[in-house]
């Protein structure tokens, strides 16, 4: 019942951005590719100590995109040689 509070509320969020006019657009992957997702996933959690979903959205950020932005101070760890290849990991912080 928790995790369906959370995904109701993502749904929420994401459907209220394509109101307001921002482009949201689903990245169509094969089981291959999902199944490497999660490959990655397990890899990233046990290599940087990232809990499940933050290390998912590395792995999928590592699949689609070349730059991951994050202002997540859980991400501090992703650095050096361990950050996938052909991705760039941009840590913002506040002051």
């Amino acid at each position: 019942a928790r995790q369906g509070a959370k995904i109701a509320a993502a749904r929420n969020w994401i459907q209220g951005l394509a109101s307001a006019g921002y482009p949201i657009d689903v990245v169509r992957s094969t089981q291959s590719e999902w199944l490497q997702v999660v490959d990655r996933t397990q890899v990233f959690m046990r290599d940087f100590g990232l809990t499940t979903a933050d290390a998912l959205h590395l792995a999928l950020a590592a699949a689609h995109a070349r730059t991951f932005i994050t202002a997540d101070k859980d991400y501090a760890a992703v650095t050096g040689a361990g950050v996938p290849a052909g991705l760039t990991v941009l840590h913002l912080t506040t002051q």
